[in-house]
């Protein structure tokens, strides 16, 4: 025997063990070879060994946030799985690119884009409640509800609610859900608005990257809360912050002087790997 996909004494040969495919940027890490893809193409698997699973992390565009104390954007819903069937076939992978962030005219932000591959589908970021809408928006995660409204909700797997706005004292937005948990509901007693929802941490590319995030809620008193992971934030008196682009974090809720904008919602990022030795 001298290795696999070799002839063995005239009597045919093994099969390899290995997956082998092609699409996105290709890099290595220990005995994976990695597939990350930024935007839309396809993975294309041309052989299937008897190790015929792959590993897949597939997270959708974060939502953009509102402006003038706006909610924060919910983080783009997120599925991962380390033992997906594939193979010898195209497939499809769609990156959806993070939600507008609000203009400084008091509106709503918008939802992220879907991302897909594999026949697996997430959902984008809900967006982030500005002063001509109360409740956040529903997605993956919810995006943060203006003063004295609900965030929305999460998908079921994929991320968490976005917290309410509070209702009296400071006026803050809420801010908007991460993966990792829920936003809670802001705090009219706190000068300080909350912080997104946490995201969550994975080395599938070979380092630790947080992804999904959600953005954290605008405020009325100009104060931005710190920036969590992949999160947007709301930062002093200025536009909140967009979330990090291919983690699908949540925009930040712009604040109350000045007329500010919310943040855009990081772009989402499909990741796809298996053992090649």
């Amino acid at each position: 025997m001298t290795g696999f996909g070799y002839n063995i004494n005239g009597f045919g040969s093994f099969p390899s063990r290995f997956t082998e495919a092609t699409g996105g940027t290709v890099t290595t890490s220990g005995n994976y070879k990695i597939h990350r893809f930024t935007s839309s193409g396809t993975f294309q698997v041309t052989q299937v060994g008897s190790l015929s699973t792959v590993e897949y992390l597939i997270v959708a565009g974060g939502g953009g946030a509102g402006s003038v104390t706006g909610g924060g954007g919910g983080a783009g819903g997120l599925l991962e799985a380390t033992d997906q069937s594939v193979s010898v076939s195209s497939y499809a992978v769609i990156v959806g690119g993070g939600g507008s962030g609000s203009g400084g005219n008091g509106s709503n932000g918008s939802k992220g884009g879907t991302s897909s591959a594999l026949g697996i589908s997430t959902v984008g970021g809900g967006l982030g409640a500005g002063n001509s809408g109360g409740n956040g928006g529903s997605g993956g995660s919810g995006g943060g509800g203006k003063w004295s409204n609900a965030g929305g909700s999460g998908t079921s797997g994929q991320g968490n609610s976005g917290g309410a706005g509070s209702s009296g004292g400071f006026y803050h937005a809420g801010a908007g859900g991460g993966k990792g948990a829920a936003a809670l509901a802001a705090s009219g007693s706190s000068y300080y608005p909350r912080q997104g929802g946490i995201g969550v941490t994975r080395d599938i590319t070979g380092s630790n990257v947080n992804y999904a995030g959600g953005g954290t809620g605008g405020s009325d008193t100009g104060r931005g809360g710190g920036q969590v992971g992949g999160n947007g934030f709301g930062g002093g008196a200025t536009n909140g912050g967009s979330g990090s682009a291919h983690t699908g974090g949540g925009g930040g809720g712009g604040n109350s002087y000045g007329n500010n904008y919310g943040g855009s919602g990081g772009s989402g990022v499909v990741i796809i790997r298996y053992k090649f030795q």
